[in-house]
C-alpha cells in the first residue's frame, strides 16, 4: 500500500524533487553525441595507406562518425551480422514488421 505521503503534490513554494534543474547552458546528450561524431581525426599514415588501398577516395582528416562508420565496415567484413545489420538499416532503413492476428473460432469454446 503506497504512503499517502509520498503522492501528494508539491505545493507551491516549497523545494520540489530537484529544486534548482538542469543548469542554464549545459548540453543535451544527443548535442553531446552529434558535436563528437563531427570532430576530426587524423589518420597515421601506414593507416591512411592501407585505408586508401581499399577505399581511394578516403581522406587523410576524417571525423569521428566516419571512423566509426569504417570500423564497423571492417566488423561487417570479416563476418560480424550484427555490423551487417547495422549498416544496411542505417543506409537503407529497418525493414517495416507488420504482423497480422486472426481470429479464429474453436468449436466447443463459448465467446464473450
Amino acid at each position: 500500500m503506497p504512503n499517502p505521503e509520498n503522492i501528494k503534490p508539491v505545493k507551491k513554494g516549497d523545494p520540489g524533487r530537484n529544486p534548482n534543474g538542469r543548469p542554464k547552458g549545459s548540453l543535451n546528450r544527443s548535442t553531446i553525441v552529434r558535436k563528437f561524431l563531427a570532430t576530426g581525426a587524423v589518420l597515421p599514415k601506414d593507416m591512411f595507406q592501407k585505408l586508401a588501398e581499399v577505399f581511394p577516395k578516403v581522406k587523410e582528416k576524417l571525423t569521428a562518425e566516419e571512423l566509426i562508420t569504417l570500423a564497423q565496415i571492417a566488423r561487417a567484413s570479416k563476418g560480424d551480422t550484427h555490423a551487417y545489420k547495422a549498416l544496411m538499416d542505417s543506409a537503407y532503413g529497418a525493414p517495416k514488421q507488420e504482423i497480422e492476428l486472426e481470429r479464429q473460432i474453436v468449436p466447443g469454446i463459448i465467446e464473450m
